[in-house]
């Protein structure tokens, strides 16, 4: 087993379909690592009420009907995943506040949420969590797609910026690869940028050292629109999982730089694991 300085896992679960994959997967994730499952349901705070106030919300009655729900189905992963240490809590009150200060306070070593199935006009109305919590937590971070259930890890593709011949942020990757013989595609949209092209054999014999386990080469695709070039690549490889190193812009930063992030939460078929940029 691997031995992590925080052994545990944090998932939200809001009884949807895609919460439960996400559940699944990553009940898989901490039996493999030796980890402990922190399963996290918040029931939100009712912000639109009646006009003629014929409904009181009473939110002691639903905390414990969903504290009565999640022992149901924490008794069933546990049949599952016999051995399993399965911690749970129901919350409530905004949805994003509470995940947010509930990853901070755990500091995890991943936190996974579902990626519910929405249409644009849900997403212009309502939000979307995952997009949301990208710039606001720390920990790596795995957003489920609403069609995954299961999970396996033999097609890994990292969405390489070409600013770094780096790989050392890839070793939570290592640490989730159980099997040897994986493929890691590095993929990366060019313009054909000098600074990019000088560092291309450097990283790869990087990408090889550092996962010497495991098969690895580098894609690169003419195009200028980062967002579609990638999406295009993912629907011919159909990788099992996307990694995407998300950096650290201040305010003014963020004014010109567009969050790849959240553009692949949105477009990504396949799991995807955001991985933060140190503070340091």
């Amino acid at each position: 087993m691997i031995n992590m300085y925080n052994k545990t896992i944090f998932v939200a679960h809001d009884f949807s379909k895609a919460s439960k994959n996400a559940i699944n997967i990553a009940a898989q994730f901490a039996e493999n690592l030796n980890a402990r499952l922190y399963v996290y349901n918040v029931i939100p705070v009712a912000l639109l009420s009646d006009i003629e106030n014929s409904y009181v919300f009473n939110p002691d009655e639903a905390i414990k009907r969903n504290t009565t729900l999640m022992r149901r189905m924490i008794a069933t992963v546990r049949k599952q995943h016999k051995g399993l240490t399965i911690v749970f809590e129901v919350d409530y009150g905004l949805v994003i506040p509470l995940l947010t200060n509930k990853i901070a306070e755990i500091k995890p070593w991943l936190a996974i949420l579902g990626v519910k199935k929405r249409n644009a006009f849900d997403r212009v109305v309502f939000g979307d969590v995952c997009s949301d919590l990208v710039d606001l937590v720390d920990v790596p971070f795995m957003a489920i797609p609403n069609n995954y259930s299961k999970f396996k890890l033999n097609q890994v593709v990292y969405a390489w910026d070409g600013q770094s011949s780096d790989v050392e942020h890839l070793s939570f990757i290592r640490k989730l690869l159980v099997n040897d013989g994986a493929q890691i595609t590095a993929l990366n949209v060019t313009h054909y940028d000098e600074k990019t092209q000088n560092l291309v054999p450097k990283f790869k014999l990087n990408l090889k050292k550092f996962f010497y386990k495991h098969k690895s080469h580098v894609v690169q695709l003419i195009g200028l629109d980062n967002k579609q070039a990638v999406n295009n690549a993912l629907l011919k490889i159909k990788p099992d999982l996307l990694v995407v190193y998300s950096h650290r812009y201040n305010f003014f930063q963020k004014l010109f730089h567009a969050s790849f992030s959240k553009k692949a939460i949105q477009f990504s078929k396949s799991p995807i694991l955001i991985i933060k940029e140190s503070k340091e």
